[in-house]
C-alpha cells in the first residue's frame, strides 16, 4: 500500500529531512576529502618526485657527457636508477652528426615523447597506476653552469634528447583508497548515531504534542471531561493550556444549551398556540381582502367608463376648435374682401365719369358681398348651436355668435341699399358720389366689426384648446389611476392568496 508523505508521523517528517541532509554532508565530505588528498598526492610527486629526479638524472647526464665516460657510466646509473623509477633517454637526430647512428629503441617511441623533441615543452600524462614525466634536453650556452654547445655542433635551442620518468602511485593511491573506505566507514557509524540521536530528540521533543493528541481524540469521542496537562512551558505546553481552556467553555456552552432547551420546548407551545392565532387572523384577512379586492375592481370600472367619457369630451373639444378655426379663416376672408369693396368705392368716387360702365362690375362685387354675408349668418348660427352645446363655456361664443348673426344681416341690408344707390347711380352721377361715400363709411364699420369678430374667434380657439389639454390631463390622470387600482386590486388578491 502507497504511503503519501503527508500523512507520515509529524516525528519523521521532521527526523528523516535533518537525517538526510547530515548524511549528504558526510558523503559530500568524504567524496571532497578523497579527491583533494589525491590531488595533493599527485601534486606533491609531479612537483618534487618528477622535478627531484629530472634534475638528478640531467646533472648525471651532463658530467657523464663532461668527462667523456657516458657510454661506461650510463648503463649501471639507469639500473641503479629502475629501483625506485622507470627511467628511458631519449636521443635526437640531432646527435647522430657528431656520434652516429644510435640504437632504435634509443629514439622517441610515442606520440608523447615525439611531441616533447619536436616542440621543447615537458609533458606530465598518466598512464593507469602512473604518473609519466617528459623532459627536453636542450643545448644550451649556460646549462646548470655548463656549456652545451662546446661539446655538441648544434644552434642554441636545440632539443639533443629527453628523459622519460614513469613513477607508480600504485602504494599512494592505495592508501587514499584505504582512507576513504575508513572515512565512509566513520560517517556511516556518524550518520546511525546521528540518525539515533535526532530520532530519540524528536520524539522526546515531540512526546507533550503525541501526548495532547490523544487528549484531543478523546474529546472528538466526546469525552468533554478531558483534562489536558501542560507538563512544559514551551509552544506545545501553551497550546494544550489553551486546548484545556477550551474544551472547559465547551462543556460549560453545552450545559447552558441543555438548560435553555427546556425554555424552548415552553416557548415552542406557546409559540403554536399564537401561530393558530395568527392563522385564524390571516384567514379573516384573507376574506376582507377578497372584499377589497371586488371594491378595487369596482372602482377600476368605474375609473375606465370617466376615461372614456373624458376622451369623448377632448374629440368634442377638438371638433368645436375645428370649428372656431373655420370661422376666423372666414372672417379673415370677410376682412379681406370688404378691404377690396372699400377700394373700389373709392375708385368709384374718383371715377364718376366711368360710372356707368362700372356699374355692372359693382353689381357683381355687391352679390359677392351679399353671398358673404348669407355665409357669415350661416356660420353664426352654427357657432351659436356649438356654444350652446358647450353649455356654460360656451355661453359668451353664443353672444359672439348673436352679433355676428346680426351684422350679417346688416351686411345684407347694406348690401341692398348698395343696389338701389347703384341704381340711383346710373340715373344720377352726382348722386352717386355721396352713396358712394356713405357707403365707404358702412364698408369701414363693417371691417371693423369683422376684424373684432376675428379677435373673439381667436380667443375662443384659444379658450377651446386650453379645455382640450386639461381635459387631456385628466383622462391621463384617469389611466393612470384606472392602473393604480388595477394594481391596488392584484395585489389585494396576491395577499388574500398568501393568507
Amino acid at each position: 500500500m502507497n504511503m503519501n508523505i503527508k500523512d507520515l508521523s509529524l516525528k519523521w517528517k521532521v527526523a528523516v529531512p535533518m537525517i538526510i541532509m547530515i548524511a549528504a554532508g558526510i558523503i559530500a565530505t568524504v567524496f571532497v576529502t578523497t579527491i583533494n588528498t589525491k590531488r595533493i598526492v599527485i601534486a606533491e610527486v609531479r612537483h618534487s618526485t618528477l622535478e627531484g629526479y629530472r634534475d638528478t638524472i640531467l646533472n648525471t647526464l651532463t658530467t657523464m657527457m663532461i668527462t667523456g665516460n657516458v657510454k661506461d657510466a650510463k648503463g649501471p646509473f639507469l639500473e641503479q636508477m629502475t629501483h625506485i623509477a622507470d627511467v628511458r633517454i631519449i636521443r635526437t637526430d640531432a646527435l647522430d652528426k657528431d656520434y652516429g647512428k644510435g640504437a632504435e629503441n634509443e629514439y622517441a617511441k610515442d606520440d608523447v615523447e615525439k611531441a616533447v623533441i619536436e616542440k621543447g615543452i615537458e609533458r606530465i600524462v598518466f598512464e593507469g597506476e602512473h604518473i609519466r614525466g617528459v623532459y627536453p634536453y636542450i643545448g644550451k650556452s649556460n646549462s646548470m653552469g655548463k656549456n652545451c654547445l662546446s661539446c655538441h655542433n648544434v644552434s642554441e635551442g636545440t632539443v639533443l634528447g629527453a628523459i622519460s620518468i614513469k613513477i607508480p602511485l600504485t602504494e599512494s593511491l592505495g592508501k587514499i583508497r584505504t582512507s576513504r573506505n575508513l572515512y565512509f566507514g566513520l560517517g556511516l557509524i556518524g550518520i546511525l548515531a546521528v540518525a539515533a540521536g535526532i530520532t530519540l530528540l524528536v520524539g522526546t521533543a515531540l512526546k507533550p504534542l503525541f501526548t495532547l493528541k490523544k487528549r484531543v481524540d478523546e474529546i472528538t469521542n466526546g469525552d468533554l471531561t478531558v483534562n489536558i496537562e501542560a507538563e512544559n512551558k514551551d509552544e506545545i505546553g501553551m497550546l494544550a493550556t489553551d486546548m484545556n481552556r477550551m474544551v472547559r467553555s465547551f462543556n460549560n456552552m453545552i450545559k447552558n444549551i441543555l438548560g435553555a432547551s427546556g425554555d424552548v420546548v415552553s416557548s415552542v407551545d406557546i409559540l403554536r398556540e399564537r401561530s393558530q392565532k395568527t392563522a385564524d387572523g390571516a384567514r379573516n384577512q384573507s376574506g376582507q381582502a377578497h372584499q377589497i379586492a371586488t371594491a378595487a375592481e369596482e372602482m377600476s370600472q368605474t375609473i375606465t367608463d370617466i376615461a372614456k367619457n373624458a376622451s369623448i369630451a377632448s374629440e368634442t373639444s377638438s371638433e368645436a376648435m375645428e370649428i372656431a378655426e373655420s370661422g376666423q379663416t372666414v372672417t379673415g376672408i370677410a376682412v379681406e374682401t370688404v378691404n377690396n369693396v372699400y377700394t373700389t368705392t373709392i375708385q368709384l368716387s374718383t371715377m364718376v365719369e366711368k360710372l356707368n360702365k362700372r356699374s355692372s362690375e359693382i353689381g357683381d362685387i355687391v352679390t359677392v358681398i351679399k353671398d358673404i354675408a348669407d355665409q357669415t349668418n350661416l356660420l353664426a348660427l352654427n357657432a351659436a348651436i356649438e356654444a350652446a352645446r358647450a353649455g356654460d363655456q360656451g355661453r359668451g361664443f353664443a353672444v359672439v355668435a348673436d352679433e355676428v348673426r346680426k351684422l350679417a344681416e346688416r351686411t345684407i341690408k347694406a348690401t341692398a341699399e348698395i343696389s338701389e344707390k347703384i341704381g340711383a347711380i346710373q340715373v344720377e352721377s352726382t348722386q352717386t358720389t355721396k352713396s358712394m361715400g356713405e357707403a365707404s363709411k358702412e364698408v369701414t364699420k363693417a371691417t371693423g366689426h369683422i376684424r373684432n369678430l376675428s379677435n373673439v374667434l381667436e380667443t375662443i380657439v384659444e379658450s377651446v384648446q386650453k379645455v382640450r389639454d386639461q381635459i387631456t390631463q385628466i383622462a391621463t390622470a384617469v389611466d393612470q389611476q384606472s392602473a393604480a387600482s388595477e394594481e391596488v386590486a392584484n395585489n389585494i388578491e396576491k395577499t388574500s392568496a398568501i393568507s
